[in-house]
């Protein structure tokens, strides 16, 4: 038995030899197969050859850098292959180097003529779109409908032409299958709007503020305002600044994004306007009797409103004098505001000194008395202080007050603006219509 037993043995190890040396160029022949039928099945494999051993393949021959790279990419990926030794020779013929590239251009070219078709109904998308663009760009007939200034009316128009135009560049390249590429032209338009936003951001606000002012209309042309410490009449109000023309003559251009931001005062949207002055008269004074001197004097004054009514109020103790405040109206339609108001203080002065109304100035007296030797202080006799000037009888209404001054107004710039009005070509968003008539 122990005999037979040790015979098995022996036959089974032979076997397993046998078999073992029988299955490993086996396997080594087929994958060795099936690389060459690979390589056999690529045309610009076939100056290329391989062998295998135990799992390495050994790539020979000579092709250009590209064949060689695409060869070994591709036996790299066959299971089996442990590793590449790449000992090909470089090919430096033209043909050999440039027809890869020639390859790639030719599907490229083929992509491009399958496209055609496609590319055609995109174009004529585009065209469409552009066209109907440009005539929602030249429709007026909404915007004179509502009446809309000019500006908002270019910054409205142009915003539709645009939008409507980008819908068709969107729907032609949607067309022809370029949905990534839109979607970076949306992701480049995004941050070159952001960039172009902080570049431009002092323009872009201007811009904005004059497109609100055109809409709400805060002041006509040659109205006189006085904004961002500067007054004057305004000329036009263009996309970027307001121009002004000074009382003096000069011209004055504050940005928009100022004008917008700052407090800005009228002086013709309302043509009433009121002026006061102060008088100091002395503190013995009869005060309700300077009060109707002085108011009137006032209603006597040519260009002073009667309604309302001119008044004046005691304000306040000064330490020589009280101090009493006049005040009147002027319609500026009627009388220039500064003229009547000079005249005004002229009057009341000259009225108050015909009338010997006391008005001190700020003086000091120091008043010395000589006391006798044999005399004390206390037995000194009491001094008489001079009594204040008593105001003499004077009606007003009775005195003949200078009616005949001219208070009429002045219109100097009136040559110079027609000039500029004349000479510019810069479109003017301010409403011409709401300007006040002035009368001379």
């Amino acid at each position: 038995m122990r005999r037979f037993g040790g015979l098995a043995l022996l036959l089974y190890i032979i076997v397993s030899l046998a078999f073992g040396q029988v299955n490993e160029p086996a396997v080594v022949n087929s994958l060795e197969t099936r690389l060459q039928t690979i390589f056999e099945s690529v045309p610009t494999f076939e100056a290329l050859d391989i062998s295998v051993a135990e799992g390495v393949v050994t790539l020979s021959g000579s092709a250009s850098n590209s064949v060689r790279e695409e060869a070994i990419g591709l036996l790299e990926k066959v299971d089996g292959v442990i590793y590449v030794v790449d000992t090909t020779e470089q090919e430096t013929g033209v043909n050999e180097n440039l027809s890869p590239a020639l390859l790639r251009l030719r599907d490229y070219w083929n992509s491009v003529v399958a496209l055609i078709p496609l590319l055609g109904i995109a174009l004529v998308t585009l065209v469409l779109f552009w066209l109907l663009s440009s005539l929602l760009g030249r429709w007026n007939a909404p915007y004179d409908r509502l009446g809309i200034n000019p500006l908002l009316r270019t910054f409205v128009s142009q915003l539709v032409r645009l939008s409507v135009l980008l819908i068709g560049v969107l729907i032609a390249l949607d067309i022809v299958g370029a949905t990534s590429f839109v979607a970076a032209i949306l992701g480049t338009a995004g941050v070159a709007g952001l960039a172009v936003g902080f570049a431009f951001r002092d323009i872009v606000e201007n811009y904005l503020a004059g497109v609100l002012m055109s809409v709400r209309q805060p002041f006509a042309q040659g109205d006189v305002i006085s904004v961002a410490g500067h007054e004057g009449i305004t000329v036009r109000l263009t996309a970027r600044e307001l121009v002004l023309m000074t009382l003096d003559g000069n011209h004055v251009r504050v940005p928009n994004a100022t004008v917008f931001k700052s407090d800005i005062v009228n002086y013709t949207r309302n043509p009433r306007r009121r002026f006061d002055f102060e008088v100091g008269v002395d503190v013995e004074e009869n005060l309700v009797h300077v009060q109707s001197l002085g108011v009137g004097t006032l209603k006597k004054v040519a260009g002073v409103m009667l309604e309302p009514a001119p008044f004046g109020l005691i304000e306040s103790l000064g330490d020589f004098n009280v101090i009493v405040r006049f005040h009147g109206w002027v319609d500026g339609r009627e009388a220039d505001f500064l003229k009547v108001k000079s005249q005004a203080i002229r009057l009341v002065k000259e009225t108050f000194d015909t009338a010997g109304v006391l008005m001190p100035e700020p003086i000091t007296n120091v008043r010395v008395q000589e006391v006798p030797g044999t005399a004390r202080l206390g037995d000194a006799p009491p001094v008489q202080t001079p009594q204040a000037a008593q105001t003499k009888d004077f009606d007003v209404e009775k005195e003949n007050v200078d009616e005949a001054l001219d208070v009429s107004v002045d219109d100097p710039l009136k040559d110079q603006l027609e000039e500029e009005y004349a000479m510019s070509d810069e479109t003017n968003l301010l409403d011409a219509s709401t300007q006040k008539e002035i009368k001379p």
